[in-house]
């Protein structure tokens, strides 16, 4: 039965988490989401915060859309169409590449089933680099190779869910063809890809519209900014979920919409509107983003990371491993068609390959469900994830300063 006083007493223990938390990185310079997580993980030592247990489709469904919504609006559409066949080869190649890979090695060092290894495989496969683009702005790394790494961590998500749904299905089907997979997952980001621009273009075409209504009224009847804001939200929910139920990527959809909405607004807004939605959006990511790094510290149990610490270790170096080969892989491909990815513009792009939060939310998908070795997998994932953003997150503006960029 929900209980709605422990619910909303919860969230207001998150939310004060996060806020002091917030002081303290300021106070000691700290990266934000290192410290939201260890801050997350020693109050759950310490203290007896008691948080309400969140099913998968609450993160993918509610705090992921709008994360993805507001990381996509600061993509230039211009931009993207030129570094498209990159950011989508490492995205969608590199993501299944490395699902694969993964899955084969930890069937094989692991006691592990090859669909288990392979589920294992595409949970930790995904990049989440919100931290990384960050630090990569602030040490002023050119905008072109900043663009390749946010778009790729953009749409390997939407690939990473759809392989999770298909090796989810097989536990209960039995049936796992590679084929049919490769085919789900192509047409699945093409589906939401084609639902996001079609909305996108069409909130555009809206907000002509309400502009010249606007205007025959003589502003009786004004599009204000508290309603653009609702628009957008209507049209990031509504994307995704118009782009499920076609069976295609819901995270790819929203992407392209916000890339859509982004690329038109300029020209039938004013600029004090337009800055007035971007920090609106700004807020809501802040919030979301925090919450959910506060939430993973307060999940992990350190006893449950201890016992499996071996395979943990193991699984970081194969991570590792693998993003290397996946992308001096594709790298080279791409090279060979006289695109030319820099050997130094490679090293970040391997480096900047941060686990986070989608991988954790689709770790929760895993309980209540007919898997063997299910919480070796939830334990690695965490393990992975840790890693990432306690030694990847701080180290990577140390190599980026080595490498000179």
């Amino acid at each position: 039965m929900f209980d709605a006083h422990f619910f909303f007493i919860s969230i207001l223990n998150v939310l004060i988490l996060v806020f002091s938390v917030s002081l303290i990185t300021q106070l000691f310079h700290l990266p934000y989401n290192v410290a939201l997580v260890l801050g997350g993980l020693l109050a759950s030592i310490v203290t007896s915060i008691s948080i309400p247990s969140f099913p998968p489709d609450f993160f993918l469904t509610l705090l992921l859309p709008p994360v993805i919504f507001q990381s996509a609006s600061h993509i230039h559409l211009n931009d993207l169409k030129k570094d498209a066949n990159i950011i989508f080869s490492y995205a969608l190649i590199g993501t299944f590449l490395s699902s694969i890979l993964l899955g084969y090695f930890t069937h094989f060092l692991f006691d592990l089933s090859l669909i288990e290894g392979l589920l294992l495989g595409t949970i930790i496969s995904p990049t989440d680099p919100i931290s990384v683009i960050e630090t990569l702005k602030s040490l002023g790394v050119e905008k072109r190779l900043t663009l390749i790494i946010d778009g790729e961590s953009l749409f390997n998500d939407g690939v990473a869910v759809v392989l999770f749904t298909a090796i989810i299905k097989s536990f209960t089907t039995g049936v796992f063809t590679l084929s049919d997979v490769i085919l789900r997952i192509i047409l699945s980001v093409a589906i939401g890809v084609a639902v996001g621009c079609v909305i996108g273009y069409s909130i555009y075409r809206i907000l002509i519209i309400l502009k010249i209504f606007s205007a025959i009224t003589r502003g009786r009847v004004d599009l204000d900014k508290f309603m653009l804001v609702t628009i957008t939200i209507i049209a990031m929910y509504g994307s995704y979920q118009i782009a499920e139920f076609f069976h295609g990527s819901g995270i790819a959809c929203v992407a392209c919409a916000s890339i859509i909405i982004s690329h038109f607004r300029s020209e039938i807004l004013p600029q004090s509107d337009v800055e007035y939605v971007d920090i609106i959006w700004e807020f809501i990511t802040f919030i979301l983003s925090s919450v959910s790094f506060v939430l993973l510290g307060l999940n992990l149990e350190t006893s449950f990371l201890i016992k499996y610490v071996s395979l943990i270790m193991l699984t970081v170096l194969l991570v590792l491993i693998t993003r290397a080969l996946t992308i001096y892989g594709i790298s080279q491909i791409i090279n060979f068609k006289k695109i030319m990815i820099s050997r130094t513009w490679q090293n970040v792009i391997i480096l900047s390959g941060l686990r986070g939060v989608i991988s954790i939310m689709l770790a929760l998908g895993l309980h209540n469900l007919p898997i063997q070795h299910a919480n070796e997998i939830i334990a690695i994932t965490y393990g992975v994830v840790l890693f990432s953003i306690l030694i990847q997150g701080v180290s990577i503006s140390f190599f980026i300063e080595k490498l000179k960029i």
